[in-house]
């Protein structure tokens, strides 16, 4: 069984409630079916916390980043309108670093398409 939390931002559900989802599956799994997980996020709010949590239920982390960092940031922007590019490499090289499994979604608009050698370069890093 797979559990995939995606839409919106998922990690807006906050760490308690995937704490709890984890703890409920432990309880009530009685018949040990497997149950792998999985979250689309953003990469903004992650943090070591987010990292224990991932690691405990063997989660697969998509992240969205949109190519290059000039076009990531003109999408991609902060509460307080201020680009993301650089946070999320941070949130990426924290999920690397903690060993969780992970994934790169880039949204192609016409902006990526335009460049595609550029990103396919910026993602490879």
């Amino acid at each position: 069984m797979n559990l995939a939390f995606q839409g919106g931002e998922p990690t807006l559900a906050g760490k308690t409630f995937f704490r709890t989802l984890l703890e409920l599956e432990k309880q009530l799994n009685t018949r040990k079916i497997q149950v792998h997980h999985s979250l689309q996020t953003n990469g903004y709010s992650l943090d070591q916390e987010w990292m224990d949590i991932f690691r405990e239920g063997h989660f697969l982390i998509g992240v969205s980043l949109d190519g290059t960092k000039e076009i990531h940031d003109t999408y991609r922007i902060d509460a307080a309108y201020q680009p993301t590019y650089d946070h999320i490499q941070k949130n990426i090289k924290l999920l690397q670093e903690s060993g969780i499994e992970y994934n790169i979604l880039c949204v192609v608009h016409q902006s990526v398409a335009e460049k595609p050698r550029e990103v396919f370069q910026a993602l490879q890093k």
